[in-house]
């Protein structure tokens, strides 16, 4: 296909791609996965689903808080870093060395991110009993990670089109 021919077009499609791919992942954490104690907001958390004790609510505030606080240099580093690969993108001539390079860097953020969602998840997993870690169990079978944050999600649990599980929606 002519599309692949030139260098340009080797380099850009899995360029934005991967830009796309990035700012999904960062998007994971951008929110406290676990509400404070003893509120009572619209998101249920996921204490409300899991029946935690207030001694787990106040330890699984901590390790979401201390998440999204060691997170935060990694997102602000990740948001800097898309500012500087837009601007080379948007030259006449970008330096195709230089964007690499800053994709490379952008990984390395997410990465760091991912393994601390990853430590995180194993703190979680010490603070529950076996029922509830069944219980997060099943989230995660659906929602991967996500589960950790508790509520619904962006869409109420529907989907994109607003209708059921994934699938179910109006195409018929």
């Amino acid at each position: 296909m002519k599309i692949w021919n030139s260098s340009r077009s080797r380099f850009l499609l899995p360029a934005l791609g991967g830009l796309a791919l990035v700012g999904v992942t960062g998007m994971a954490f951008a929110k406290p996965a676990v509400q404070a104690p003893g509120s009572n907001g619209k998101r249920g958390g996921l204490c409300a689903k899991l029946e935690c004790t207030d001694t787990q609510k106040d330890e699984l505030h901590e390790v979401m808080t201390e998440l999204r606080t060691d997170a935060k240099g990694d997102r602000e580093a990740v948001k800097r870093l898309h500012g500087q690969l837009a601007a080379e993108f948007a030259k006449a001539s970008p330096d195709e060395k230089a964007m690499r390079s800053l994709q490379g860097q952008i990984a390395t953020h997410h990465q760091q991110m991912q393994d601390r969602g990853f430590d995180a998840m194993m703190e979680v997993h010490g603070l529950l009993d076996a029922e509830q870690r069944g219980q997060l169990a099943k989230m995660m079978e659906h929602r991967g990670m996500r589960a950790l944050m508790g509520g619904k999600g962006r869409h109420g649990g529907k989907g994109k089109r607003g209708e059921g599980k994934r699938g179910e929606g109006k195409r018929k």
